[in-house]
């Protein structure tokens, strides 16, 4: 495997501040690739997601990243983006208090399956300078990947954070039903 140089997602000012939100995102952009996802998750046999606390959702959630994925370092046009616990679980916190994603609760889950290839095959699409004071982030990388779960076709859209110390670390997924 050849080890690729790392280097910071570069800012694209044909992409700077072009959608102001996720749902702009969704209403306007196509992905290129489409990634299918595993329909057999062995952690979700026999669990009602629906029932569980957003606690026990993190937990799940980092099982599964971890169970299908023998690394947390991916590369997506040689720009290494890195998955951690901390991101998961700000996705998981996301989804779980927005009404609208809560409703693809299980999808989610899945997405940790393959969540490695997503990135890999995302398309960016969306950059913006960090505006909110949070002082260790310098900025925001928007892309979206088409997924296949359950014979239905979703827009995956990740967000990806540059943070001061130059490394991109995966934060949020959303799914939108295509």
């Amino acid at each position: 495997m050849i080890k690729l140089k790392e280097k910071l997602i570069p800012i694209d000012n044909s992409l700077l501040n072009k959608y102001e939100s996720y749902k702009e995102i969704f209403q306007k952009e196509k992905a290129n690739k489409t990634v299918y996802i595993n329909n057999t998750i062995k952690e979700l046999n026999g669990i009602d997601v629906n029932s569980m606390s957003v606690n026990e959702l993190r937990k799940l959630a980092r099982v599964i990243f971890h169970n299908y994925h023998n690394t947390n370092i991916f590369y997506n046009n040689d720009n290494k983006i890195t998955v951690t616990n901390n991101g998961i679980n700000e996705s998981i916190q996301k989804l779980f208090y927005n009404e609208e994603q809560k409703n693809y609760l299980l999808e989610h889950l899945k997405i940790y399956s393959e969540l490695g290839k997503i990135i890999e095959k995302s398309k960016l699409v969306n950059q913006v300078i960090e505006n909110k004071g949070r002082w260790k982030y310098k900025y925001w990388n928007y892309y979206v990947c088409n997924a296949v779960i359950n014979n239905k076709k979703y827009l995956v859209e990740i967000d990806v954070v540059t943070t001061i110390d130059k490394i991109n670390n995966y934060r949020v997924h959303r799914l939108n039903i295509k």
